[in-house]
């Protein structure tokens, strides 16, 4: 069951932070388009580019996992632990700036506040 929550958990972060695409297109246009972006869209760079990175990381892992046949072994378990709560850059300091990106960062901050504990207790149950 510990499995199942970790994998629930890492795919509501990825809800979570679903919100932001809307605000960031809705001040740069449509995401997606190679090339450099336009000036007004610069300071939503290191936003989209953390929200973007951290989906596809949370969605790997979460698939990784769900198709993996057998438990998740303690090694699995500490290489998650360290890549998502642990140093600088960790999943853990993920922050949205509401100053730059508005009331729905606050949001999404305090969604993934809740969901980062709930992936944190399900490590810590298959660990038990």
């Amino acid at each position: 069951m510990s499995k199942l929550a970790l994998i629930k958990g890492l795919r509501a972060a990825i809800q979570d932070m679903s919100p932001l695409r809307t605000v960031v297109e809705s001040a740069t246009g449509p995401l997606g388009i190679e090339g450099p972006l336009p000036a007004r869209s610069r300071e939503f760079d290191q936003y989209t580019r953390a929200w973007s990175a951290w989906s596809a990381t949370l969605r790997t892992i979460a698939d990784l996992i769900e198709a993996q046949a057998g438990p998740i072994d303690a090694a699995q378990i500490a290489l998650l632990r360290m890549n998502l709560f642990g140093g600088m850059g960790s999943f853990n300091d993920l922050w949205f700036d509401p100053k730059i990106l508005g009331p729905t960062a606050q949001h999404v901050n305090d969604r993934l506040t809740e969901t980062r504990s709930a992936i944190y207790a399900a490590l810590e149950n298959l660990e038990h």
